[in-house]
C-alpha cells in the first residue's frame, strides 16, 4: 500500500510540474489583465485576453504571408518560453509628466514549424496594467533568408464594441 501511495504521489507531482505546453498565460502586474496563448490542433498560434475575468479579445490567430515562400501560420510548436518582469521609472526630457513608470510582465515564446522548413519565430507579449503589446521577431536562420512579408495576418476578435480613453 505504501508503494502505491508513493508511486501515485510521484505521478501527481510530475503531472503538476508538466502543464500543457500548448497553453500558456501571463498577467499584468496588478492581475487585472490576463493573456492566454494557445497552439490549436492544426498548429496555429493564437491568443485571448481577459480584463477583470471578462473576455475582451476572443481567441485570435496570427500568421505571415511571404513573397515566394509558403505562409508561416500552421504546424507550429513551442520550442521554449521565458518570462521577464520590469518595474522601473525613467525621467523624460520634456512632456506632461516628468517621470514615467515602466511596469510589465513579459512572455517570450519561441515557435518552430514542424514541417521540413523548420522556420522559427519569436512572439513577445508585454502585459501592462493598462494594456497589452506584442511583437514578432524572425531571427537569422538558414531556411528564412532575405524574405519580404506580403501580409501579417494578426486577428483581433473583440467581444464587444469597446471604447478607449
Amino acid at each position: 500500500m505504501k508503494k502505491i501511495i508513493f508511486i501515485f504521489s510521484i505521478a501527481l507531482a510530475f503531472l503538476s510540474c508538466n502543464p500543457n505546453k500548448n497553453n500558456l498565460q501571463i498577467s499584468s502586474p496588478d492581475k487585472d489583465i490576463e493573456l492566454k496563448f494557445i497552439i490549436n490542433q492544426n498548429g496555429q498560434a493564437g491568443y485571448s485576453i481577459n480584463f477583470k475575468n471578462k473576455m475582451v479579445i476572443d481567441t485570435s490567430y496570427f500568421g505571415f504571408d511571404f513573397v515566394g515562400e509558403k505562409p508561416f501560420e500552421e504546424d507550429l510548436e513551442i520550442i521554449s518560453t521565458s518570462t521577464y518582469t520590469v518595474d522601473e521609472t525613467w525621467e523624460t526630457v520634456w512632456g506632461e509628466q516628468r517621470f514615467i513608470r515602466n511596469n510589465y510582465n513579459e512572455l517570450k515564446i519561441e515557435l518552430k514549424e514542424k514541417t521540413e522548413r523548420e522556420r522559427i519565430c519569436f512572439v513577445i507579449f508585454r502585459v501592462f496594467d493598462d494594456g497589452v503589446g506584442f511583437r514578432f521577431e524572425f531571427p537569422k536562420q538558414k531556411k528564412l533568408n532575405n524574405v519580404v512579408i506580403l501580409s501579417e495576418n494578426t486577428q483581433f476578435k473583440l467581444t464587444g464594441d469597446y471604447t478607449c480613453k
